[in-house]
């Protein structure tokens, strides 16, 4: 399941991240804040699609998770939330 939630998350980032020009399967375990893909104000806006299309409620927990910021470490915590 990995797979497919790192795909929708790289999805995300391309639809919303204007010009991009990382690969960004070649960049799953950097941060997706200091690589520029999104600020304080997108956050919201993918955490609320997160929630959307996955079904899941994250939690400030899960935010403070050092995987959180890394699309490799956001992908394991959705599955997680997901397999429950």
């Amino acid at each position: 399941m990995t797979e497919n939630t790192i795909i929708w998350i790289i999805n995300w980032f391309n639809e919303h991240t204007p010009n991009l020009e990382v690969d960004l399967m070649n960049h799953l375990e950097e941060s997706y804040f200091e690589l520029g893909l999104i600020d304080s104000f997108g956050i919201i806006e993918f955490i609320t699609a997160i929630e959307v299309d996955f079904s899941i409620q994250l939690t400030p927990s899960h935010f403070q998770d050092r995987r959180f910021a890394t699309i490799k470490g956001l992908a394991d915590i959705i599955d997680s939330l997901v397999s429950k």
